[in-house]
């Protein structure tokens, strides 16, 4: 498997800040770095809800936890937040490419649809 592909990183600053959109990668999917002030800034724009999974790391239990879904109605735009350190963090690539270890991971449900995360100062 590819790595994940970064999501471009914004931080909100005193006089503004204009957000770039990261495109979706339906077939490797994103990563991007945790934090308490960290949030998802995503858009739809597909004529339909999409979803938002973010995959969470294995339990050290090895028990099955359901992923987080997020639906996203047609043409809005929905924020998705906090990522607290080591919630949603994949300590290892579990399998797939190295650089991918140590980040959150999600998948985007359609090619219409942008990320960009956005951090809190």
């Amino acid at each position: 498997m590819a790595a994940r592909t970064p999501i471009s990183n914004f931080v909100i600053l005193p006089g503004g800040t204009t957000l770039g959109l990261t495109s979706a990668d339906t077939v490797n999917g994103h990563k991007f770095l945790s934090g308490d002030r960290v949030f998802l800034r995503v858009f739809n724009g597909d004529a339909s809800s999409r979803n938002v999974t973010l995959i969470l790391p294995p339990p050290p239990d090895l028990a099955d936890a359901a992923d987080p879904v997020i639906a996203v109605a047609a043409g809005e735009i929905n924020h998705i937040g906090p990522f607290p350190p080591g919630v949603y963090d994949h300590p290892t690539a579990e399998g797939g490419d190295p650089s991918d270890a140590g980040f959150c991971w999600l998948t985007l449900g359609h090619a219409a649809m942008t990320v960009s995360v956005i951090r809190g100062r």
